[in-house]
């Protein structure tokens, strides 16, 4: 190709981008926001000076400036995932999550698991040794997940399929 063809082609490409973009934010600018998902009084209770906050896995109540649920051990601090020292805890239960607990099987949750692993290996040795071994633990959680959600279907009466 000449140096021509080269600019053509360079120029065909940043339009295409820019138009791209554009219809992108244009299809943001056209979202209609939806209405809260609760009503005025849950608003109000939960930003009420006397609530609680709860940890979101075992639903215990939490002393103010928590790091740690004292009941489940879950990261659960207002800044935990920005604190150095803290946000590895953070980083071990979402990979300890995956690995373990009932996983949500969509497209983020296992591009994000893939991702994340990637990273993992690569800013640790180790984990480079270790991917393989944490990408079969995580499809099998995937099935266990799977056959799970499917066993509380059909004990729930709604025998359709997966």
């Amino acid at each position: 190709m000449s140096q021509s063809d080269l600019k053509i082609v360079a120029v065909a490409v940043v339009i295409f981008l820019g138009v791209c973009i554009y219809r992108l934010v244009q299809r943001f600018r056209r979202l209609i926001p939806t209405a809260d998902p609760w009503s005025d009084d849950v608003q109000a209770s939960v930003c009420d000076e006397n609530a609680v906050p709860v940890c979101h896995r075992c639903f215990t109540g939490q002393e103010p400036n928590t790091l740690f649920c004292p009941k489940c051990g879950t990261a659960v601090g207002d800044y935990n995932n920005i604190l150095p020292w803290v946000q590895v805890f953070s980083e071990g239960e979402v990979l300890r999550n995956s690995l373990f607990d009932r996983v949500r099987v969509n497209v983020l949750t296992i591009v994000g698991f893939f991702v994340f692993t990637v990273a993992l290996g690569c800013l640790t040795g180790i984990g480079l040794m270790l991917m393989p071994f944490l990408w079969v633990m995580f499809v099998k959680n995937i099935v266990r997940s799977r056959s799970l959600e499917a066993v509380e279907k059909i004990s729930n009466g709604n025998e359709t399929s997966l």
